[in-house]
């Protein structure tokens, strides 16, 4: 199987600080987003845009969990494996239901399939050793064909971004906001890279006022800053 760095479901607690400047944004401001240095999560740290209200993010949800991420102090640089900074300024700061059912993954050559061969359990334990399989052998080509389909009308926090390939890449939605007025939904991305590297809060490079966030209303093609995704590129954990 290809070994491809990909964006984990489970994401480290370091995001990368952020900085941004000013301009105009698609509800009209030329306000650019607040930025709170000293707040230690997501939430806390990024305001949304004048107008907006993040959406609601069940107790205990997994978009609960992404939106109070711990972020590196307002500022700090990306980090490779290998401990070098990232110099592109880019950033402003998988079945688990079978493996939970004791199927392991058996892999022979470039083949693989699942065997029966554990009880039932939702310890820690064997969900760390689930995650080890996934780190070890998913990439985006696996992920790209195992995740569903979604429309950008119904975009959820923890949402991805995928196009599978050699290389492939991702990023995840993990903050959302709306309109209450115009129904106008924004989202905000991370991603991690090659080679392995902190994971970090995505420019928008097409809007700096309103960067971090995006619009849903983003037309056929959504910019990153180090990847062209398609609208239908949008896709959910299963």
């Amino acid at each position: 199987m290809q070994r491809v760095c990909v964006l984990p479901l489970i994401i480290v607690l370091v995001l990368c600080g952020c900085s941004f400047s000013a301009g105009k944004t698609e509800t009209g401001t030329a306000e650019p987003v607040k930025v709170e240095p000293v707040a230690n999560t997501l939430e806390r740290r990024f305001a949304v845009p004048a107008g907006y209200e993040r959406v609601a993010a069940g107790k205990h949800s997994f978009g609960e969990y992404l939106r109070t991420l711990l972020l590196k102090h307002h500022g700090a640089r990306v980090k490779y494996y290998n401990g070098e900074t990232k110099s592109r300024d880019v950033y402003e700061a998988v079945e688990y239901s079978k493996w939970r059912d004791g199927y392991r993954i058996v892999v022979r050559g470039n083949d693989a399939w699942w065997v029966k061969t554990a009880v039932y359990s939702t310890e820690h334990k064997d969900f760390r050793k689930y995650l080890d399989t996934v780190f070890a052998y998913a990439g985006t080509a696996s992920l790209a064909r195992e995740m569903v389909s979604v429309r950008l009308a119904d975009m959820q926090i923890g949402d991805v971004f995928i196009q599978g390939g050699s290389p492939g890449h991702c990023v995840i939605v993990v903050d959302m906001a709306q309109n209450p007025e115009t129904g106008e939904k924004i989202f905000m991305l991370a991603q991690s890279y090659m080679p392995a590297q902190d994971i970090h809060i995505l420019k928008n490079p097409g809007n700096a006022a309103l960067s971090p966030w995006y619009s849903v209303d983003f037309g056929e093609v959504l910019n990153t800053p180090e990847w062209t995704f398609q609208k239908g590129d949008l896709k959910r954990f299963k």
